[in-house]
């Protein structure tokens, strides 16, 4: 794990928080060293323990935690943290996946065949005939379960509680262990280590196996009795391995695990704690709010997968259709947002309210400005998402088209009075408001007739310069262009970034779709700091 970019993360969540760093590699106790209240640790030694004696908490960024209960100077009044997922359950689904293939598709048994240069073809079992047990069903457990049955395999998986997985034969509870394992093909060991199941995986337990199974163990090593394991291999009762976790790690060098075929050793890297989630995590407990953790690659990369993330995650949370009472005349405004500062001004966004209330339309909520959670859970209820930046309503927009079926008006930022009627009649057709809203359109058009008489003087002939910077940023930018020339100026849009135009290319589509064409200036602009802070 990288120490200083998990500080970094960890003070940007918790600003207030006093945070250091202490050198794992450290063994002895440090009498001066200063006393925390609550410790972040991955494999710490014995002697962080010694040395920090008012812990009232510890965040263990690993699944497990016996190796910490284990130590003699552990805490026991201290509240222990272990991390729920924290991006584990897809890697180590991904890791129990390819193993099972390997064993399905015979790929060992195929190197086997190349090194003799045979030639020998071997015919597939149906998945569905292929039975693939998963030892706990935890929310990685539960993950990897999923993710075999998704793949056609006969999957049971036990627990020590009824648990329901689609697609998974679900066992639970002492008496139905011995079923559990039956005839399995392949087993899947996820357990956290217990003192009632250490040493689970024995010859008596193993031996319920179909002829030739393979044992996969991403749990803990001491469930494994690896004399039982190595004669059961000896045997050809079992027909193979894959070992990711150990009671000695690393394996020492001399351990008969490495010199067997049947047996493939990884060095504990079914998966590695995610440092988004896991931050998320710990200062969710801090704030007492629900903490969204994005991973984005920000505007040195694919910035638009940061976004897209985020606005997943926000589905997660909506409820669905059928299960709400839909909004009649009701919208979402979707693509504003407020962040460290906002990004919408708040007149501008008033004043489309102030227009929608004159139809007799709701707004549910501008997501994600401001908006509430409760609002983001009834989004699905309203009748019509409307974007106020096609930029970035765009995606959020399609994405709840397509899971919710919430029909989304596609409009552009409602600068001038072109491009106002055009949002206002995007909004009011599909609702069947045309009507009113040609009135209001009518109404609101002659009561700023005078501005616009002055705006048409003041722009006539003129060239207009548009800078991008913070306020406005390229979108903006370039609805302001198309406002300038509606009242008769000739616009310049500078400081376009070429970055800007490949990761805005939806938006730059849509703006020419609507006749939109302006004159622009590429340059480095704010990009040559090599960052891009502003907005």
């Amino acid at each position: 794990m990288h120490a200083p970019a998990w500080l970094d993360a960890l003070r940007a969540a918790l600003p207030d928080a006093d945070l250091w760093l202490r050198d794992a590699a450290k063994t002895d106790a440090d009498p001066l060293a200063p006393q925390a209240d609550i410790a972040i640790v991955w494999r710490p030694p014995s002697a962080f323990f010694e040395e920090q004696r008012r812990l009232r908490a510890v965040f263990n960024l690993g699944a497990g935690v016996d190796a910490l209960l284990a130590m003699p100077a552990f805490p026991r009044d201290a509240l222990l943290v272990r991390l729920e997922d924290a991006g584990m359950a897809d890697a180590l689904a991904e890791y129990a996946l390819a193993a099972v293939l390997r064993v399905y598709r015979g790929f060992d048994r195929y190197a086997i065949r190349q090194r003799e240069a045979r030639w020998q073809a071997e015919l597939l079992r149906p998945k569905s005939n292929f039975a693939v047990g998963v030892l706990g069903l935890g929310v990685i457990g539960a993950a990897i379960a999923r993710s075999l049955a998704a793949h056609g395999f006969a999957v049971r998986g036990f627990a020590r509680t009824r648990h329901a997985i689609e697609g998974v034969d679900c066992r639970a509870g002492e008496a139905e262990f011995a079923s559990f394992l039956d005839g399995l093909d392949v087993l899947v060991s996820v357990l956290p280590l217990t003192p009632d199941n250490r040493g689970i995986l024995n010859r008596a337990n193993l031996a319920r196996l179909a002829d030739g199974a393979h044992v996969i163990n991403v749990g803990r090593g001491a469930h494994v009795v690896e004399a039982d394991l190595l004669a059961l291999l000896d045997e050809g009762k079992l027909g193979g391995a894959t070992l990711d976790v150990f009671e000695t790690e690393p394996l020492p060098a001399a351990h008969p695990f490495w010199d067997r075929p049947e047996i493939l050793v990884t060095p504990h890297i079914s998966a590695v704690t995610e440092l988004e989630p896991s931050v998320a995590q710990i200062a969710e407990r801090d704030v007492a709010a629900r903490v969204v953790a994005i991973r984005s690659e920000g505007y040195g990369g694919a910035f638009r997968s940061g976004y897209e993330d985020a606005f997943r995650a926000l589905l997660d949370l909506m409820a669905p259709r059928e299960h709400a009472t839909l909004m009649p005349d009701a919208i979402n405004i979707i693509g504003a947002r407020e962040g460290p500062t906002y990004t919408e001004w708040t007149e501008d966004l008033n004043e489309l309210e102030r227009l929608v209330g004159a139809l007799g339309i709701q707004i549910n909520g501008v997501l994600c400005g401001g908006c509430t959670v409760e609002q983001i859970r009834r989004a699905p209820s309203a009748e019509l998402n409307a974007s106020w930046c096609y930029d970035w309503g765009q995606k959020l927009g399609d994405l709840m088209e397509e899971r919710f079926g919430v029909p989304y008006a596609r409009t552009g930022q409602p600068y001038g009075l072109r491009a106002t009627e055009e949002w206002i009649m995007g909004v009011a057709v599909p609702l069947g408001l045309e009507s009113e809203a040609r009135e209001v359109i009518e109404r609101e058009t002659a009561a700023v007739a005078g501005e616009v008489d002055t705006l048409r003087r003041c722009f006539e002939g003129k060239t207009a310069l548009i800078e991008i910077s913070e306020f406005p940023g390229p979108i903006r930018a370039l609805s302001l262009a198309r406002m300038a020339e509606e009242f008769g100026a000739h616009p310049i849009v500078i400081n376009l970034h070429p970055y800007t135009v490949k990761e805005r290319m939806p938006s730059l589509k849509f703006l020419l779709q609507q006749g939109q064409n302006p004159e622009l200036i590429l340059t480095k602009g704010i990009f040559a700091l090599g960052s891009f802070n502003a907005a």
